[in-house]
């Protein structure tokens, strides 16, 4: 079993599991927590994390970094194994606007591609949880909620993608990777989730009962391929449609944080489905940066 490393203010602090792995405060988002925290090789970062959150060690805005997964989540259940010098994150959000519902996945894309921005990256969101650079998807978020508590996990490959080819689906954007410039993830991480939470403090406030339409414009220009055709493959929509594929153009976002198509029959809301988007450099489709 994991404990939390105590006393938090010390950030020389260690415990370990029942196998001897270190978990260890990396640094604290403000002077009073919360922490990132830091574990070797695990089977899951998630895990790890649901298990500080089970114990009450894991408040909103806690974030675990592991050094390696031998069994790392991905989206429809696959897994595979996560090697070092890459981000495997475990970061607890609030269960609050604007991280309710369909909208928490583009809400935490939406603040992931700002951050890597500031640090001078033409990065984008694929709707709803992928993040690309000009030549491919270098990172993505997975959501999981359970027993009133919001963990997402991050995966973001530096220097080169890990990803191995052969299980990567026939319509994603090619596997890529962040330079490595941005350093290693022990430093990237925390610079990420700080930015992440100051941009929670002044973009996202919810006191206007508008919130989520004026969000939801703020969060449109970081969308790859806006305004573009793309392709959505196994569409949920509203109005329901029996297609299997939908084709228009990508006309921004919907207050729910759903996808807005402009299809040959008018404006689309698309639930959930593949997004496929051209096959072109994204800073040709995307020029917003």
């Amino acid at each position: 079993m994991y404990k939390s490393p105590h006393p938090p203010s010390d950030p020389n602090a260690k415990d370990k599991d029942a196998s001897g792995n270190k978990l260890t405060v990396l640094t604290e988002l403000t002077p009073s927590g919360p922490y990132v925290f830091q574990v070797g090789e695990v089977p899951s970062v998630m895990d790890v994390a649901w298990e500080l959150i089970d114990q009450g060690d894991f408040p909103p805005w806690s974030s675990m970094l592991a050094t390696a997964q031998t069994q790392g989540r991905g989206r429809q259940g696959r897994s595979w194994t996560s090697p070092k010098g890459h981000v495997y994150a475990a970061f607890r959000l609030p269960l609050q606007a604007p991280f309710i519902g369909s909208l928490a996945s583009v809400a935490l894309g939406f603040a992931l591609v700002q951050a890597f921005r500031d640090e001078g990256l033409m990065v984008w969101l694929k709707w709803p949880n992928d993040l690309l650079v000009p030549e491919g998807k270098a990172g993505g978020i997975l959501l999981e909620n359970r027993k009133g508590a919001l963990l997402a996990g991050i995966g973001l490959n530096i220097g080169f993608s890990p990803f191995p080819p052969e299980l990567r689906d026939p319509h994603a954007p090619p596997p890529a990777a962040f330079p490595a410039r941005v350093g290693p993830p022990e430093e990237l991480w925390p610079r990420l989730a700080k930015n992440v939470l100051l941009r929670y403090n002044t973009n996202f406030p919810a006191k206007d009962p508008d919130w989520a339409r004026t969000f939801c414009a703020l969060a449109e220009e970081s969308l790859a391929g806006l305004g573009g055709a793309v392709t959505v493959l196994q569409p949920v929509t509203e109005p329901r449609s029996e297609t299997s594929a939908l084709t228009g153009l990508l006309s921004g976002l919907a207050p729910s944080g759903a996808l807005r198509v402009e299809g040959p029959n008018g404006l689309i809301t698309v639930w959930s489905g593949t997004l496929i988007l051209p096959i072109t450099p994204l800073a040709a489709i995307s020029p917003n940066v």
